[in-house]
């Protein structure tokens, strides 16, 4: 994800990068917050999402479309990957307060 975020990031903007970037940055936060080490239930949502950023990032380097529909659909592939993101963070988060408030 993160060489073909690179090579997008030529076509559509340095903003593209964030596809790439994000597992990366998330690991790195982890170190810092342990309670982001935790464990998740599988996710078919988080997978569908996962499949989306390669789908689109791969049809974004093809530039076969044209160029407002690659950005609206890279823009589109990182909005639905920070959604996801945020959902584990949320589901990492509750069983953190629960053990902080007892």
């Amino acid at each position: 994800m993160l060489v073909l975020s690179v090579h997008v990031a030529g076509i559509v903007g340095p903003w593209a990068l964030a596809i790439g970037l994000m597992r990366y940055v998330f690991v790195a936060a982890g170190r810092l917050l342990p309670w982001l080490r935790g464990t998740t239930p599988p996710s078919y949502v988080a997978k569908t999402v996962a499949a989306v950023q390669g789908v689109v990032l791969v049809v974004a380097a093809s530039r076969l479309l044209p160029h407002p529909v690659t950005v609206t659909l890279v823009a589109v592939a990182l909005a639905l990957l920070v959604w996801s993101f945020w959902r584990t963070v949320r589901l990492l988060w509750q069983p953190e307060r629960a053990r902080s408030a007892g």
